[in-house]
């Protein structure tokens, strides 16, 4: 009898300690679903792939945020996105959905409003912003075109070429230079539409050349600046040419070597050597921002602040952020390509 009670004061000892331990134990956090929407396949795959893999690393280097994340392809086609952006919402339940471009932003906003979840993308074109839970993380247009220009007159060069593609973001940026180049001592002698598309721009540059540019500002996106630069540099390899980010999206670096652009590179050196180590590339815009959004993402939804707390206390590969009518933004400089990667021009 005494044994038999000895035992059951033991198993008793045990249960209570059980019990306490579990009871005294870390709660593990929610899960937070996200969804990315990228094309994933079609001609921008090479941007969609690194938005994914941003996205991934972040993942990875966190595994104590519990993170789920949902990818959607949508090909860069506005009825794909519409039809993964509801899938996100009505089916995966997520708590976010992120975006990279100005057309998938347009079309996810007004799903988006009409639920709980957030959504985030990395849009140059911030209208979609004016609807509830609607981000844009992004650079300011009218800043980047400041320092553009402040560049080309540090430079010494006073005539421009403006060549622009016919889409979003190269008709912001033509309408930013356009607004502030009154403020400089330099005037554009030669201002160009050009189609996408289009494979051959030796008429269009031979008109340019009779205004006598000392630089050309092209604004397009591969493969159609990559066709001109070639063409360009065919008619006269001492041409001088910049652009907004464009040639660090080109696969084609060689063709930019050596010239001074616009960028919005992380300042992080870290994340960039990481980022390589791991896939074998430099991070181009797409994967560097995509991995802050995330950062964004689960870090709102898991907090009971405002987003303008949550943006004001977060220091990002990017460093500081800062937020203002939804849109948060973070600083562009200019740099150079050397052997295919971004070198800060003061450096």
């Amino acid at each position: 009898m005494k044994n038999f009670l000895l035992s059951m004061l033991v198993v008793l000892s045990l249960t209570a300690c059980g019990e306490k331990n579990k009871t005294s134990a870390t709660p593990e956090k929610p899960t937070i679903k996200i969804g990315a929407i990228a094309p994933l396949t079609g001609n921008m795959s090479l941007m969609g792939d690194n938005f994914k893999k941003g996205i991934e690393l972040f993942k990875e280097q966190h595994p104590d945020r519990n993170i789920t994340i949902i990818f959607e392809d949508d090909a860069l086609n506005s009825a794909k996105t519409v039809l993964a952006a509801k899938k996100l919402i009505e089916t995966d339940k997520v708590n976010a959905i992120l975006t990279y471009s100005s057309q998938a932003a347009g079309v996810t906003a007004p799903i988006i409003a009409n639920s709980k979840a957030i959504h985030i993308s990395q849009s140059t074109d911030t209208e979609f912003t004016k609807k509830a839970n609607n981000y844009a993380f992004t650079s300011i247009a009218s800043e980047d075109a400041e320092i553009l220009l402040q560049d080309i007159v540090k430079r010494g060069y006073k005539k421009i070429a403006l060549i622009t593609a016919n889409e979003t973001f190269s008709n912001l940026v033509e309408k930013n230079i356009k607004e502030q180049i009154s403020n400089y001592d330099i005037q554009i002698v030669f201002d160009e539409k050009i189609i996408p598309s289009t494979k051959d721009f030796r008429l269009l540059i031979q008109k340019s050349q009779l205004h006598k540019p000392d630089i050309y500002i092209i604004q397009s996106w591969s493969p159609e600046i990559d066709i001109f630069v070639r063409q360009l540099k065919e008619y006269d390899a001492d041409i001088v040419f910049t652009s907004m980010y464009s040639p660090f999206f080109s696969n084609q670096k060689a063709l930019y070597e050596n010239g001074v652009y616009l960028n919005n590179d992380p300042i992080d050196r870290e994340f960039v050597k990481l980022f390589i180590d791991k896939y074998g590339h430099y991070p181009n815009l797409m994967a560097s921002t995509a991995y802050v959004m995330t950062d964004i993402a689960e870090t709102l939804t898991n907090s009971k602040k405002t987003i303008n707390d949550v943006i004001g206390n977060m220091n990002t590969i990017f460093g500081k952020i800062d937020i203002k009518n939804n849109i948060i933004s973070f600083k562009s400089v200019m740099r150079k390509i050397v052997n295919g990667q971004p070198v800060v021009v003061e450096e």
